[in-house]
């Protein structure tokens, strides 16, 4: 329940801004961002399963909204095309994969001259599967996501940003156990205004 209203609150403030504001130029952003994501995985919070991190790379789609001069509002949806095998540190054939991974967040921050500097919070879903003695057992979900970076306006049509996010995903198999999985990562992204 939870996820859903997070997910609803992202949507809506999409849909906050007035027709006109759509219109503007340079206000919606094609987004390309490559991650290295790390990730860490526990079995019932007690067993620590190993970690690995990965390059993903997503698109996405975001809208910049102006409160002022210098602050702003940009709600915005990024998929990934990537997934990741995750192999226990046991010595077992017993590994995990992610995948599905998609976020929709709302930076607010600071334009400062070509800068700007941005904290992020919305919500991250994923699909985890996990193989344990031949046996296959899978499960979605979603949590909070936050950040933050900065950003540069290399002209009006283009900018750069470098972020970091953090998000923990808990998963239940079907025998009942719970998967703790934290990722957090460093990402390089670029935008093509619009």
């Amino acid at each position: 329940m939870k996820t859903k209203q997070l997910v609803s609150a992202t949507v809506a403030a999409f849909l906050l801004a007035t027709p006109s504001a759509f219109a503007e130029n340079n206000k919606h952003n094609f987004i390309l961002d490559i991650a290295n994501i790390d990730v860490d995985q526990e079995f019932g919070n007690v067993t620590y399963l190993g970690n690995d991190s990965s390059i993903f790379v997503g698109l996405g789609y975001a809208y910049q909204i102006d409160i002022s001069d210098s602050l702003f509002v940009k709600p915005k949806v990024i998929f990934y095309l990537s997934d990741m095998d995750i192999n226990d540190t046991d010595g077992t054939s017993d590994k995990s994969n992610l995948s599905s991974m998609s976020s929709y967040l709302v930076d607010v921050g600071y334009n400062q001259n070509k800068f700007s500097y941005y904290g992020t919070v919305g919500v991250t879903s994923a699909t985890y599967e996990r193989t344990v003695s031949n046996s296959v057992s899978s499960a979605s979900d979603a949590a909070l996501t936050y950040g933050f970076g900065i950003g540069y306006n290399i002209n009006d049509k283009t900018a750069i940003d470098l972020g970091y996010q953090a998000t923990d995903l808990e998963y239940n198999s079907i025998s009942g156990a719970m998967y703790d999985i934290s990722l957090s990562n460093v990402k390089l992204g670029f935008a093509y205004k619009f």
